[in-house]
């Protein structure tokens, strides 16, 4: 990676080791390309008092955390928590969008099944 070139962007999830060394798990608030650092939201720690946090560490101590192919309802709600808890509302309003289209496709799906 060259100088002032970041991987990561705001809103990606990842997952590393802060620079005291704790594992974590949440999503990019910030990238400083120039010192190579972000600011993550921390949503899983093994530092408890991490969690709800933001972080920031190297960005080489962190990698991509793996995206969910699938979402389901409790992963969304989950997500909607989430943004609250940051006051993203651009995210706050997507994720809600996404979990109307998934309720309108389950209620749809339920309402073509007739059992004979």
């Amino acid at each position: 990676m060259s100088d002032n070139q970041s991987f990561v962007t705001v809103g990606d999830w990842v997952t590393g080791h802060s620079i005291n060394d704790e594992l974590f798990t949440g999503f990019v608030e910030a990238v400083n390309a120039k010192l190579n650092t972000v600011k993550v939201y921390v949503t899983e720690s093994d530092h408890k008092n991490t969690i709800g946090k933001t972080i920031e560490t190297f960005q080489s101590k962190i990698k991509f955390f793996p995206p969910v192919e699938e979402q389901s309802r409790a992963h969304l709600l989950n997500l909607i928590d989430l943004s609250l808890m940051s006051g993203d509302k651009d995210w706050f309003l997507h994720l809600t969008e996404d979990l109307k289209v998934l309720d309108e496709l389950e209620a749809a799906s339920d309402s073509q099944y007739i059992p004979h």
